[in-house]
C-alpha cells in the first residue's frame, strides 16, 4: 500500500488504532496505567513501533507516525515516552504525530519534529473560534497542528467547502477519516454502496469474496450501477480551487 501511494504522490500516515485488550470493559486505558499489564502493553506495542520505524526508515512515501489515537491522561505521559522512544531508536528523523488527553496537557518540553494531532467535528464559524480560543490560552505551546479525524458539519457541497477553505485559512492540516466506507457520509473520503456490506460470521466464503473483488471495483465498471452520487457532495466541496 505504501508503495503504490509513494507511486501516486499520496502520503501515508501510519497510526496506532488498536492495542491489546482495548475493547475489553475498563481496559482502554491500559497503555495509560503504571501497572504491570499496562507496562505489558506499552513494552508489546513498542516492539510493533520499533519494527515499524526500522522498516520504514527514509521511505519518503510516510509522512509520519500517529503514536496513539486518544490515549488516557496519564502520569508522565507513560505511552508516549515509551512509543516514541521506540520509533526515535530506529528512525530519529521521522515525523511523529502525537496526540494527548487535552492540547492543555502536553508537556513544554514538546519533542522536536513533531505535530499535535487532535480529532475535531468543524461544523461552522462558532465552532472554529470556539477551538481557536482554546489553543490560544496556552501560548507557550508552539507545533504545527494536524486535524486527522475531521467531518463536515453536514453532507453537502457547502459545508464541505466551508470546512476546506477554514482549514487552509487558519493553516490546520488535516484529514477525512476515513478514506473508504460503506455508506458513512461524511466520515468517507469515498463510499461505497449498500450492496457490498457482508456479515463476516455468516455469509458465504464465495459471497464475501465477490463482494470484496468485483463488489469493491464495480463502480470502475461503467454497465454497472455507479453509487458516484455517495461522494459526489464530498468531491465538489473538497476539492481545492484553482
Amino acid at each position: 500500500m505504501v508503495r503504490e501511494a509513494g507511486k501516486r504522490g499520496i502520503y501515508v500516515i501510519f497510526d496506532l488504532h488498536y492495542w491489546p485488550h482495548q475493547a475489553e470493559p475498563d481496559k482502554y486505558g491500559l497503555p495509560s496505567r503504571w501497572t504491570p499489564e499496562g507496562q505489558t502493553v506499552r513494552d508489546q506495542m513498542s516492539a510493533v513501533w520499533g519494527a515499524v520505524a526500522k522498516h520504514f526508515k527514509g521511505n519518503g512515501a510516510v509522512a509520519g507516525f500517529v503514536d496513539n489515537i486518544e490515549p488516557e491522561g496519564s502520569p508522565w505521559n507513560a505511552p508516549h515516552r515509551a512509543w516514541q522512544t521506540a520509533i526515535r531508536a530506529e528512525d530519529p528523523d521521522r515525523m511523529i504525530l502525537t496526540e494527548w488527553s487535552g492540547y492543555e496537557n502536553m508537556p513544554r518540553d514538546f519533542p522536536t519534529n513533531a505535530v499535535y494531532s487532535d480529532h475535531y467535528s468543524l461544523k461552522d464559524q462558532a465552532t472554529l473560534d470556539n477551538y481557536k480560543a482554546s489553543l490560544a490560552k496556552y501560548p507557550d505551546i508552539q507545533v504545527p497542528i494536524f486535524l486527522g479525524e475531521m467531518k463536515a458539519g453536514a453532507d453537502t457541497v457547502e459545508s464541505a467547502r466551508w470546512m476546506s477553505d477554514a482549514m487552509k485559512q487558519e493553516g490546520y492540516n488535516w484529514s477525512i477519516w476515513t478514506y473508504k466506507a460503506v455508506n458513512y457520509g461524511g466520515w468517507a473520503a469515498f463510499n461505497y454502496d449498500d450492496s457490498v456490506k457482508y456479515n463476516l460470521s455468516k455469509d458465504s466464503y464465495e459471497s464475501i469474496l465477490d463482494k470484496w473483488t468485483n463488489g469493491l471495483s464495480q463502480w470502475q465498471n461503467p454497465t454497472k450501477p455507479a453509487n458516484y452520487h455517495l461522494t459526489q457532495w464530498w468531491i465538489d466541496g473538497f476539492r481545492q480551487k484553482q
